[in-house]
């Protein structure tokens, strides 16, 4: 949608955007700047907002003398292949990632977490009482409760490589990667102090005079805690249960022995 005079001698910052973490562009950065070819898909913006994806390859130039002169980017609109994968991984009520995408995603996030000896994030996200909500209220609000305790998960996310899913019903799932017990549960905290902030009425909640969350969580080095994807899913059910023991809208962290 850009014209040329637009676009020549501007850098390809104007075509970001916002959602796109700097992480990203430094490890493009890093890779091109030594002289590697860099590829992968950019979520860009075009000159009216919408969003736009391009497949890039990123090359370096040189000149007559072999020195690194530049780079040269070609860019391919794939934003319809995007649009279609979407459709595929995204539960289509709430706009998070569904139980499927959820089944690709998981072993991978935990293999990484091997290789960089580091710590995974499992949490585990009930909406309090929803059941209540629904024989009090009716369906058609309980799926608008649905759509706003989401939205508030997905805008409490802070990177881009940080996951959040409907598993189904009311119930939710964030993966974090490379963070340590006291941030997660500091965002965990954010999450559940959101929710409630949206003051959704729900007389019969005893936690609460609004729409509430209960969140279990675990964070284990899949190398130092030998964990898989079972015993995420059980060991965050587990912390998920003393939150609703505790009196729900709370934040519940899973202990392991030492």
């Amino acid at each position: 949608g850009y014209s040329e005079e637009d676009v020549v001698g501007k850098t390809h910052n104007m075509l970001r955007h916002p959602s796109v973490p700097d992480s990203f562009y430094q490890q493009m950065w890093e890779t091109i700047s030594v002289g590697k070819t860099w590829h992968g898909n950019i979520k860009n913006i075009t000159k009216k907002g919408d969003v736009i994806w391009v497949k890039v390859h990123i090359v370096p130039d040189y000149n007559e003398k072999a020195e690194m002169i530049g780079f040269i980017s070609f860019r391919e609109d794939v934003t319809d292949k995007k649009h279609i994968e979407e459709i595929a991984t995204k539960d289509e009520m709430s706009g998070l990632y569904n139980r499927r995408f959820y089944k690709e995603i998981i072993k991978k996030e935990i293999n990484r977490a091997k290789r960089a000896n580091s710590n995974i994030t499992y949490m585990m996200i009930d909406i309090d009482v929803f059941k209540q909500y629904n024989d009090t209220y009716g369906h058609q609000e309980g799926d608008n409760v649905i759509k706003q305790v989401s939205n508030a998960i997905q805008k409490s996310l802070m990177r881009g490589s940080d996951y959040a899913f409907r598993m189904g019903g009311e119930e939710f799932l964030v993966l974090i990667f490379n963070e340590d017990t006291a941030n997660s549960k500091k965002l965990a905290e954010r999450i559940r102090s959101n929710i409630e902030a949206l003051k959704i009425p729900h007389i019969e909640n005893r936690a609460s005079e609004y729409v509430t969350i209960s969140i279990g969580i675990v964070v284990a080095n899949p190398q130092t805690n030998s964990i898989n994807e079972a015993d995420l899913y059980k060991q965050s059910d587990e912390a998920l249960y003393c939150a609703k023991q505790q009196g729900r809208n709370r934040v519940a962290v899973y202990k392991y022995d030492v």
